[in-house]
């Protein structure tokens, strides 16, 4: 496998921390070749630390990442919903509910799965907001 192979694989930032964790782990153990056998301890007690202080990063990360998702999803459908209220107001209830279900449903039926968070927060906001259950 040559380098650009590897480096065009890399496509999310967990992708990326997890070969940055590989070329660390590859550094630090071929150091302990050239240090002296008394401190191999030592080293091996660095690199322990330094690989759990790089996935607890990494973790963070993740974990921000989806809490940014979450609210995006909240902004997101609080601002389709107000856009699309006004025009459907004047319509009986029955009728406006069923706008409203058919814009959740296809919310919630998209075949795009990479924006699925996002897409379910939405839905759900705008339920929320025409008081509609989904």
């Amino acid at each position: 496998m040559s380098r650009a192979s590897i480096i065009e694989s890399i496509k999310t930032p967990l992708g990326f921390f997890a070969l940055a964790i590989l070329i660390l782990e590859a550094g630090l153990l071929g150091s302990l070749g050239f240090t002296p056998a008394e401190i191999h301890d030592d080293t091996l007690y660095i690199f322990a630390g330094l690989m759990v202080l790089l996935i607890l990063c990494v973790l963070f990360i993740e974990k921000k990442s989806s809490l940014d998702l979450d609210s995006l999803g909240l902004t997101l459908g609080t601002e389709i919903f107000y856009s699309f209220d006004p025009y459907i107001s004047n319509l009986p209830d029955n009728e406006r509910e069923e706008a409203y279900q058919s814009l959740i449903a296809q919310m919630k039926l998209s075949s795009d799965t990479k924006n699925k968070v996002i897409r379910e927060k939405i839905a759900e906001v705008i339920s929320e907001r025409a008081s509609i259950k989904y």
